[in-house]
């Protein structure tokens, strides 16, 4: 029935009345048998199958454990037309990604025009192996999805990342330009700062000397001959 938990009977109540429950089956289109378990409540559930052949009326367990799951005993047999459009699905993956990896999309699209069912498309995918993997996405871009046959290397465009490679043969004008302009940009401060000194220096401002009499400041008066103060303050005694 497809479901372990109704294999038994039709019915899940034998199922839950058991601690640990075993799945004697065969694959419908190989012929193998194995025994698995779908049940465990007194420790961890194995994962593996042990084999078995019926030989002259002798039951004989295969030495090696068995890779026939519970979902293949229990799946349907296929007649004729579906074995032969899943072996096409299966050609036309291995055909279509023969040179290398492609976009998800462009493959459907040519199983679509070959009359290829998207069920036998992705069973086909699953039974070869082939993963989507995301590409793209770098700086905003666009991620698209694309497939590839399993153990095909990565083949990494290095024209992707050439802006974000070390120029070793620029390096040292790059660093001796930006000294000069740091130095330059330093410089330009510095000649700033001396033309604004200049300029305040030169500027005379006037103020009336203790004595009455108008002078500049910082020079000595005309009349008493003491240096002339800035007006609010105060001469050092």
């Amino acid at each position: 029935m497809g479901d372990p938990r109704n294999a038994g009977l039709g019915s899940i109540s034998w199922r839950a009345s058991a601690r640990s429950v075993l799945l004697v089956g065969q694959d419908s289109e190989t012929g193998e048998r194995a025994i698995c378990q779908t049940k465990n409540n007194l420790s961890e559930q194995s994962p593996l199958s042990v084999g078995f052949e019926i030989v002259n009326g002798q039951f004989l367990f295969n030495s090696n454990p068995s890779g026939l799951t519970k979902e293949r005993m229990l799946a349907q047999p296929k007649d004729a037309d579906a074995n032969a459009e899943q072996s096409e699905a299966e050609d036309f993956l291995l055909e279509a990604l023969r040179t290398g990896e492609k976009s998800s999309r462009d493959v459907e699209k040519e199983a679509k025009e070959l009359d290829i069912t998207m069920y036998a498309f992705r069973k086909a995918k699953k039974r070869l192996g082939i993963k989507p993997f995301k590409k793209g996405g770098t700086f905003g871009g666009d991620t698209k999805w694309y497939m590839r046959l399993p153990g095909a290397a990565d083949v990494v465009d290095i024209r992707e990342f050439q802006h974000l490679q070390e120029n070793h043969g620029n390096k040292a004008s790059l660093d001796k330009g930006l000294t000069e302009d740091v130095d330059s940009a330093a410089d330009e401060q510095v000649q700033h700062l001396n033309s604004t000194s200049s300029e305040m220096s030169a500027i005379k401002i006037e103020a009336p000397c203790d004595c009455g009499e108008i002078g500049i400041v910082g020079h000595w008066c005309r009349n008493c001959g003491e240096s002339v103060q800035a007006e609010g303050s105060h001469r050092p005694n």
